[in-house]
C-alpha cells in the first residue's frame, strides 16, 4: 500500500508535521504519522474516508479540535493522527507548537513513500529538505540538536512541556536551550496543574534513555524532579554524612545510574538473562523503581545508638510509592509491582549476606 497515494487521494493538501516529521528529517525509525489540513466542512467526512481506504478504525482523540486517530487492522499496522491547522492557517498552526524542532511541515506528495518495517512496525521517509516549511528555526535547531521553545509561553499554555523538554532532549541526545531550562525552573510547579496521566507517560518515555538518571539529574537542578515528586526533596538533606552532598537523594540517582548500567550491559552483568528475560519487568519500570526505592529514608530516619538508622523504611516506602502512583495513574499490576520491590529491596542483599543460602529461604524470597 501506499500510504501516501491513499492520503492525498482524500486530502489534497496534506502536511506531514511534528515527531514523525522531525525523525525523518534525521533518519530515524518513526512510528506515529502525524498530520494537518486546511480546516474544511467536509474534515470528518474526509477523515473517514481514508480510515475505510486504509481499512483503519477511526476515534476522535479531541473531537471539539477536531483530531481524529485512525488505526489501520491490518499490515503496514499504521497509527495516523490527523486534524485541522490550529488557527486555520498552517504559519498560525506551526507557531503554536512546543519545540521548534517539533515546529516543522511538508506537504506530502502521492510519489512521497513510507517504507515501513514488518518486524518493528517502525516507518521511514526520505524526503527533500529543501521542501521542508520552517518559520522558527528548527532546521537548524536539528542540526545543532538543542530544544528550542517556539516562544516563552509554551509552559505556561501546556505544562506538562516542561517534561517534554527533557523527555525529547533524552530520546534524541539533544540539549535542551539554556532559556528553556531557566523559564522550566520558574515555572517548574505548574507541572502539579497538568493531567497527571501525561506526566507519567511523558517520565516512562524519559526512562527508556540509556542514561535516564543524567536527566533526572538535570531535572533536580532546575526544580522539576522534586515538583514531580514533592517526597523526594528532604531527601537532599537527609544523610549527607553517609551519603556527601545532596543525601539520599544523591544515592538514589546512583542507584538509577546503576539500573542504567544493567539495561544496557545485561549480557555482561547477567551472562544467561535470557532464561527469564520473560519474567523480567520493563527497564523503565525498574527504573522508576529504582527512583521511589528509599521515599521513605527520611521520614524513617533516626538516631539510634548513635547511628542513623531507617528502619521500617523499606514497607513505609512500598505505601508511600504507591500513593505517588495512585496519583499518577499507574496500572494497578505495575503499582502492585513497584510497592513489591521497594518493600523487599533489602531481602537481596540480607540473603547475600549469609555464607549459605538454604533452598527454604530462595523458596521464601521468590513466593514473595
Amino acid at each position: 500500500m501506499n500510504l501516501s497515494a491513499e492520503i492525498t487521494g482524500v486530502f489534497k493538501e496534506v502536511y506531514l508535521v511534528g515527531g514523525a516529521l522531525r525523525d525523518a528529517l534525521l533518519k530515524r525509525p518513526f512510528k506515529d504519522i502525524d498530520l494537518a489540513v486546511p480546516p474544511s466542512a467536509d474534515f470528518k467526512a474526509r477523515t473517514l474516508r481514508l480510515a475505510r481506504k486504509l481499512g483503519a478504525s477511526c476515534f476522535p482523540l479531541d473531537e471539539e479540535a477536531g483530531i481524529y486517530r485512525l488505526n489501520q487492522r491490518k499490515a503496514p499496522f499504521c497509527q495516523l493522527d490527523i486534524m485541522p491547522f490550529v488557527g486555520g492557517k498552517l504559519e498560525t498552526d506551526l507557531k503554536r507548537r512546543d519545540f521548534t524542532i517539533n515546529a516543522l511541515a511538508y506537504k506530502l506528495s502521492p510519489g512521497a513513500v513510507f517504507t515501513s518495517d514488518k518486524k518493528t512496525g517502525d516507518f521511514r521517509l526520505r524526503l527533500d529538505r529543501s521542501k521542508v516549511t520552517d518559520l522558527c528555526g528548527g532546521l537548524k535547531d536539528l542540526a545543532a540538536k538543542k530544544v528550542r521553545p517556539v516562544s516563552q509561553g509554551i509552559f505556561t499554555d501546556d505544562p506538562v512541556r516542561l517534561l517534554r523538554a527533557f523527555r525529547v532532549a533524552a530520546t534524541l541526545d539533544f540539549t535542551v536551550d539554556p532559556a528553556a531550562l531557566k523559564a522550566v525552573k520558574k515555572h517548574s510547579a505548574l507541572i502539579a496543574s497538568t493531567a497527571q496521566e501525561r506526566v507519567r507517560e511523558e517520565l516512562m518515555r524519559l526512562f527508556e534513555s540509556p542514561v535516564s538518571h543524567k536527566w533526572l539529574a538535570l531535572m533536580h537542578k532546575h526544580g522539576l524532579l522534586t515538583a514531580i515528586f514533592p517526597d523526594l526533596a528532604s531527601q537532599e538533606s537527609c544523610a549527607t554524612a553517609y551519603y556527601g552532598k545532596g543525601g539520599v537523594l544523591t544515592h538514589t540517582l546512583r542507584v538509577v545510574e546503576r539500573m542504567d548500567y544493567l539495561f544496557e550491559n545485561l549480557a555482561a552483568c547477567l551472562p544467561e538473562y535470557k532464561k527469564v528475560a520473560e519474567l523480567m519487568p520493563a527497564p523503565r519500570t525498574m527504573k522508576f523503581a529504582a527512583l521511589l526505592h528509599d521515599i521513605a529514608k527520611p521520614p524513617k530516619a533516626a538516631m539510634i545508638k548513635g547511628r542513623l538508622r531507617f528502619f521500617g523504611h523499606e514497607e513505609f516506602g512500598a505505601v508511600m510509592a504507591e500513593k505517588v502512583m495512585e496519583q499518577l495513574r499507574f496500572s494497578r499490576e505495575d503499582i502492585r509491582l513497584v510497592s513489591k520491590i521497594i518493600g523487599t529491596h533489602l531481602r537481596p542483599g540480607n540473603l547475600a549476606a549469609n555464607e549459605v543460602i538454604s533452598d527454604r529461604a530462595m523458596f521464601r524470597f521468590f513466593r514473595t
